[in-house]
């Protein structure tokens, strides 16, 4: 076993089940991954339109009012 841990960048016991040292395991994971080029440019957030960002607030704002309604209603 202590062989295999040579090439361990690190051993971080944690718990998913408590979230124990989770915080502890991205920052680890972060700091090992190399820092790529820009996928996007300075300031762009996102690769979808304003207006299918738009679309998609809207759509959720119906569902939701879909599932509120169905909820509230009283059986016939």
């Amino acid at each position: 076993m202590d062989a295999l841990r040579e090439d361990w960048a690190a051993v971080i016991p944690l718990s998913a089940l408590t979230r124990e040292q989770l915080d502890v395991l991205a920052d680890e994971v972060l700091s090992l991954m190399p820092e790529g080029e820009a996928l996007y440019p300075e300031g762009v957030i996102t690769d979808e339109s304003e207006e299918d960002r738009i679309a998609e607030i809207i759509r959720e704002a119906a569902l939701e009012g879909c599932a509120t309604s169905s909820r509230t209603r009283s059986p016939s």
